[in-house]
């Protein structure tokens, strides 16, 4: 089996807990899984965004700390439909998720 794990938590720790108990249960992680399409309405876009990738890049290194070290292997996923466009100019993700976007178009004209 192999699963992605939720990059946003609580604390790092929590997160390195979670790897570990993926590779004893004899998972493979395969990636981080992010979701940050709230960050355009938080008043301060800019710093949630960067927030978010913090918090994102203390993920991946919980996931090198628990034994998963090879980041070029791993699926780093990310976005949402308000911000995709943010992932273009370079982020921690090497992939991006659009899908309401598709369906609601109008809903998601953010800059």
């Amino acid at each position: 089996m192999s699963a992605c794990i939720a990059a946003v938590s609580r604390s790092r720790r929590a997160g390195c807990r979670h790897a570990r108990q993926a590779r004893e249960a004899g998972a493979a992680v395969s990636g981080l899984m992010g979701y940050d399409p709230h960050v355009p309405k938080m008043p301060g876009p800019d710093k949630a965004h960067a927030a978010a990738q913090a918090a994102y890049r203390e993920a991946l290194s919980a996931l090198a700390e628990a034994g998963f070290a090879d980041r070029a292997a791993l699926t780093l996923n990310s976005a949402g439909s308000p911000t995709f466009r943010r992932h273009c100019a370079g982020t921690v993700a090497n992939e991006v998720s659009v899908g309401s976007a598709f369906v609601k178009p109008g809903d998601f004209e953010f800059s």
